[in-house]
């Protein structure tokens, strides 16, 4: 576990501080990155006026696999007032994940239609690489997700 929470932490301040570049999006949680040892790397966040389902949707279609609604927590999310545009969208990060791969998910979100694209995101480190306009691989551009990922059977988009 010691090795593995420094690799963790490092990917959860990569996708707190790409998301925090994207207009309007509200993160949940500690996001001050000298205290990411006080939370797990599962980010939790809302985008409006964008639907938790809809983005999960969307990250899902290209490969990304994320979790939308109340999480186990009702209440929590009716305190937040969040209960009536679907919960939270939630990226978790693993052991397993890779620098590219945060990469690829912020560039598929600054894609997402509406979004207004991310602040400086062009000029910075998640400006479109082999990717076309669509926000999908281009031919012959490696996939960055785990062969392993594949959408559940009842359409959540939660790795197996």
């Amino acid at each position: 576990m010691r090795r593995i929470q420094p690799h963790e932490q490092a990917l959860a301040a990569r996708l707190i501080e790409g998301l925090q570049r994207i207009p309007g999006i509200q993160i949940y949680g500690i996001t001050d990155l000298a205290r990411l040892d006080q939370r797990a790397p599962t980010i939790s966040l809302s985008w409006a006026p964008h639907q938790p389902e809809a983005l999960a949707r969307w990250l899902s279609d290209r490969q990304i696999f994320t979790w939308h609604g109340d999480h186990y927590a009702p209440e929590l999310i009716r305190r937040l007032g969040l209960e009536e545009r679907g919960g939270t969208l939630r990226i978790g990060i693993a052991h397993y994940n890779t620098a590219s791969e945060i990469d690829l998910t912020l560039e598929v979100l600054a894609d997402y239609p509406g979004c207004g694209r991310l602040k400086d995101c062009r000029a910075g480190p998640y400006r479109r690489r082999g990717r076309d306009r669509t926000g999908g691989a281009a031919p012959g551009a490696p996939c960055a997700t785990p062969a392993h990922a594949r959408p559940s059977p009842a359409g959540n988009a939660m790795p197996r």
